[in-house]
C-alpha cells in the first residue's frame, strides 16, 4: 500500500521527516529534505553537475559533499525502512479479536475501577446520571460480596501463567467517600487475601467529604482526582440537593489537604474539571495554576447516551465543544496544550526510546493505536447493579454480569461487535495518516449498533496529516522557550501516568 512521505519545515528552520514504518519523527537536514522533495534522482544528476562545476537549480547553496553525504543518509533510510512508500498494510489495520486475546487481556489486568455508589450527595446539573442522559439510576450502592467476587475473578484468572506484581483499584461513584466503610472492608480483605500483590489505590470525589476521610486515604496512598471546575463561577452548576452551592466547601477541604500535608498534596492530587456554557479555558487554567500550581485535566460533557427529550436545552445551554480539539487557545499556556502534548510525545516519540535499534531494526513492534480497547485492556468498570463495562466512560454496552456471586462474560458478543466494526473502520485506517494519534472510540459511533457508514472526525488525508504533524512539533519546539508549558508537559507526562 502507497503511502506519500511525511516532512515539513518548522519556524525554527528545522527539517523533520515523520516515518510510518518506524513509527516516529527524524531530525533531518535541509539538504536530505530537499532529496526527499524533489527525488533522489534529481540529487544524483545534480551531484554530477556540480563535481564537474556545473550551476544546478534545486542543490545551489550546497556544497558537494552536503549532497553526498544527504545521499548517504537518504539511502541507509530506505534500506532500514526508514523512507519508503509502502506501508505494510498489517500496521494500519485492526486486526480480529479471538477469545484468546480476551482470556490475555483479563489474566494481564492490571486496574479495575469500582463504582462503589450510584447516590451522590451533590445534584450537579450536568451530571451523567441526571435529567439530560438515559442512565436511569436507582442509586444503589455495590454490595461487598459483588465487589469481591468481580475482584476475585481478575485476580484469581489464570491463563498462561500470567503473573501480576501489582494491581490497582479505582473508587467511583457517585460519590465514593459516602461508601467508605465498605471501601475500607475490600482493603482489608485484599490485603489480606493476596499479600503477594502490592496494591495501589486511587479515587475520583467531588470533594466535600475529603477532610473527615484524608487520614485513612494517606495512610493507603490515594491517588486522588478531585472534580472542580474551576473558581466559584465556573463552579456554578455542582451544588449540593438543596440548591447550595459547593464551592466553597471542596476549597477548604483542598485548602486543608494542602497546608497539612503539602508533599502528599503536591504528588498525590489532580483535578478534573468539566467545560460547559459557562466556562473559559484560560480562566480554568489560570485558577489552577495560580491556587495549587497544578494542571487540571479538562474535558467537554459527554454527548453520549442523551436523552432526547432534552437534547435540545443540553445543546444550548450547556454543552460547549473545544473549537479546535488539539490547539484551542494558541496565546496561553493551557492545560490543553500539556496534556495533548504529552500524549502526543508517548505516541511518536516513545517507541523509538524503548527500542533502541528502532532505525535499523526492521521488525520494531507495532501496537495496536485504535482506541477502542479490547475488553479488560483498560479499566473495566463493575457498576453498582453488578454489569461489567468496558471502562467508565462507556457504561451503556455491557459485556457481562456479576450475579449470584459468579462472573458471567458474553464472549460471543464482544468478538461479533468488535470485529463488525473494525473490520468497517479498516477502510479509513489504511488511507488515513493520523493512524497512530487517533483516539476515535468505536463504541462512541451514533448509533453503534447500526452503524452502516463509519464517520471518524479523527481522519486526516495527506496534507492534513503532514498540517497536523508540523503543528505538534512546531507546539513542541514553541514550548522549549516556555519553561512553564514545559514544565506542564512533563507534569503531566509523570504525574498523570500513576493515574491511568
Amino acid at each position: 500500500m502507497k503511502r506519500k512521505i511525511i516532512c515539513f519545515k518548522t519556524n525554527s528552520n528545522n527539517y523533520y521527516l515523520y516515518s510510518f514504518q518506524k513509527k516516529t519523527y527524524f531530525l533531518i537536514t535541509p539538504t536530505l529534505y530537499k532529496i526527499i522533495t524533489y527525488g533522489i534522482n534529481i540529487a544524483k544528476k545534480e551531484l554530477i553537475e556540480k563535481r564537474n562545476g556545473l550551476s544546478v537549480k534545486v542543490f545551489d547553496v550546497e556544497t558537494v559533499e552536503d549532497v553526498e553525504y544527504a545521499i548517504f543518509k537518504y539511502n541507509f533510510f530506505v534500506d532500514n525502512g526508514v523512507i519508503s512508500e509502502d506501508v505494510d498494510f498489517n500496521i494500519l489495520k485492526n486486526p480480529d479479536i479471538t477469545k484468546e486475546n480476551v482470556f490475555e487481556e483479563i489474566a494481564q489486568c492490571k486496574n479495575i475501577v469500582l463504582e462503589v455508589t450510584q447516590k451522590c450527595n451533590l445534584n450537579c446539573t450536568y451530571c451523567i446520571n441526571g435529567k439530560y442522559y438515559n442512565n436511569i439510576s436507582d442509586r444503589r450502592s455495590l454490595s461487598f460480596e459483588t465487589a469481591i467476587t468481580f475482584i476475585d475473578f481478575i485476580l484469581s484468572f489464570n491463563y498462561k501463567q500470567y503473573k501480576r506484581s501489582n494491581f490497582i483499584i479505582g473508587f467511583y461513584g457517585g460519590e465514593p467517600l459516602l461508601e467508605i466503610d465498605l471501601i475500607k472492608k475490600i482493603i482489608t480483605y485484599i490485603e489480606n487475601k493476596y499479600a503477594s500483590i502490592a496494591f495501589k489505590y486511587k479515587i475520583t470525589t467531588n470533594g466535600t467529604l475529603l477532610k473527615q476521610n484524608i487520614d485513612f486515604l494517606i495512610k493507603n496512598k490515594f491517588k486522588i482526582t478531585i472534580s472542580l471546575d474551576g473558581d466559584k463561577n465556573h463552579n456554578i452548576y455542582r451544588k449540593f440537593k438543596n440548591g447550595k452551592e459547593s464551592y466553597n466547601i471542596v476549597v477548604s477541604n483542598i485548602d486543608y489537604l494542602k497546608n497539612k500535608y503539602p508533599n502528599y498534596f503536591g504528588h498525590n492530587l489532580v483535578f478534573q474539571s468539566v467545560y460547559h456554557k459557562k466556562s473559559s479555558l484560560e480562566s480554568i487554567y489560570s485558577f489552577f495554576k495560580n491556587r495549587y500550581n497544578k494542571i487540571p485535566g479538562v474535558s467537554i460533557l459527554s454527548e453520549f447516551g442523551l436523552n432526547e427529550y432534552n437534547k435540545d436545552f443540553f445543546y444550548k445551554n450547556l454543552f460547549k465543544a473545544f473549537e479546535n480539539k488539539h490547539n484551542d487557545y494558541d496565546n496561553h499556556l493551557s492545560s490543553i496544550n500539556a496534556y495533548f502534548l504529552n500524549r502526543f510525545i508517548k505516541n511518536n516519540i516513545g517507541i523509538y526510546y524503548k527500542n533502541s535499534n528502532c532505525i535499523e531494526d526492521k521488525n520494531v513492534p507495532y501496537m495496536r493505536i485504535l482506541c477502542s480497547c479490547i475488553p479488560f485492556k483498560n479499566e473495566p468498570f463493575l457498576r453498582a447493579d453488578g454489569t461489567i463495562h468496558r471502562c467508565t466512560e462507556i457504561d451503556t454496552l455491557p459485556i457481562g454480569r456479576v450475579c449470584d456471586q459468579t462472573v458471567n462474560i458474553d464472549y460471543d458478543n464482544i468478538l461479533t461487535e468488535f470485529n463488525r466494526f473494525t473490520e468497517k473502520l479498516n477502510m479509513y485506517c489504511q488511507v488515513c495518516y493520523n493512524f497512530f494519534n487517533c483516539d476515535f472510540c468505536i463504541y462512541r459511533a451514533s448509533p453503534f449498533e447500526n452503524t452502516k457508514k463509519v464517520i471518524c472526525d479523527e481522519f486526516k488525508n495527506y496534507s492534513g496529516g503532514t498540517k497536523f504533524y508540523k503543528d505538534c512539533i512546531q507546539k513542541i519546539e514553541d514550548s522549549l522557550s516556555h519553561k512553564e508549558l514545559l514544565t506542564d508537559i512533563f507534569y503531566n507526562l509523570f504525574l498523570y501516568d500513576e493515574f491511568e
